[in-house]
């Protein structure tokens, strides 16, 4: 089975946009403006893909249920 077709689910969007934003910045940690950033890895780009979805199991019920409370509230926005 190749990772193209690995199942990831229905996350809220919020949490994905967190997880990408804080993954994001922790590779990216150290650069500066005359030192350009490195391209991601394939790694870092498997992990950014499906990273999300991998810690979301580790999420409390108590925490999912605010974080798609929170997509409920953008979305009502």
């Amino acid at each position: 089975m190749s990772g193209a077709r690995t199942f990831t689910g229905n996350l809220p969007q919020s949490w994905v946009a967190y997880w990408r934003d804080r993954y994001l910045r922790q590779c990216r940690m150290g650069g500066s403006i005359l030192r350009p950033q490195a391209r991601l890895t394939d790694q870092q780009q498997r992990q950014l893909r499906f990273g999300p979805c991998w810690d979301w199991w580790s999420v409390s019920p108590e925490q999912k249920a605010l974080w798609w409370e929170r997509d409920g509230e953008q979305s009502a926005a």
